[in-house]
């Protein structure tokens, strides 16, 4: 792919805000490699650390509150590629209708399954084992690196990402980028990843595609229990049943 330049994406109409949502201490290595992205010019909100969900409603607000287009959001546990911000604007400049594009990334733990989903022929929503080189839609997405369109947030109503606590019976908390996905998906706005782009992300080591495929080959006896894989449904979790107590 020919990548624009950071003058020729603005000719094209864009004007991109980069939004940093520090909760984190940022590692050295992923510090460099923000400061090559900033070197190039690129628009930053000037906010403090501060939970994540709160800092991306504040860089909504700041590309709200000003003439930006787009907002591409790159998360400081992540290394990202020094032209990150163009590769997501390609594929915006490519088709317009895009309106949410992010990179594949896997996530901290293992078994550094690809945080993306899709649907199966089932109708379950599903992380998928294999995908080709280029771009698709999905369901939902994590924000490890995405570019979102001004369009979304004037059309759905806040809060954007939130936190979900109703899974509390079986030890799960959705992020949220996967409310900001089902938001996106009652809508009817398409969701996109680009398998060409990947961040790798910190964990004791850092997390890639090697690392998922690592997990799958070290431990097969423990693919069908993952998400999407093989098609296998998730198990139901039997709630303890509350004890009498004697009068």
């Amino acid at each position: 792919m020919n990548l624009p330049t950071k003058a020729e994406i603005e000719a094209a109409g864009l004007k991109i805000l980069v939004n940093v949502p520090m909760e984190r201490t940022i590692d050295n290595i992923s510090f460099w490699h923000f400061w090559n992205i900033a070197a190039k010019g690129w628009d930053i909100p000037p906010y403090v650390y501060g939970r994540t969900d709160q800092n991306r409603h504040l860089g909504a607000w700041w590309l709200l509150d000003h003439d930006y287009t787009h907002i591409v959001m790159l998360d400081c546990d992540h290394i990202h590629p020094p032209d990150i911000v163009e590769r997501l604007a390609a594929r915006v400049m490519e088709d317009d209708k895009r309106l949410v594009v992010g990179g594949l990334n896997f996530k901290r733990w293992e078994p550094h399954d690809p945080c993306i989903y899709v649907v199966d022929a089932d109708g379950e929503m599903r992380v998928p084992l294999k995908w080709g080189q280029g771009i698709f839609p999905v369901v939902a997405i994590g924000h490890g690196c995405i570019i979102i369109s001004r369009e979304v947030f004037e059309q759905l109503d806040p809060p954007w990402w939130a936190y979900a606590y109703g899974h509390m019976d079986v030890r799960k908390f959705p992020s949220e980028d996967m409310y900001f996905s089902r938001k996106c998906q009652e809508a009817g706005i398409e969701l996109y990843v680009d398998t060409t782009l990947t961040s790798p992300h910190n964990a004791p080591h850092w997390a890639t595609e090697v690392q998922f495929r690592k997990f799958l080959a070290d431990n097969p006896d423990k693919i069908k229990v993952l998400p999407g894989v093989n098609g296998q449904k998730k198990k139901k979790v039997r709630k303890p049943k509350p004890k009498k107590v004697k009068a």
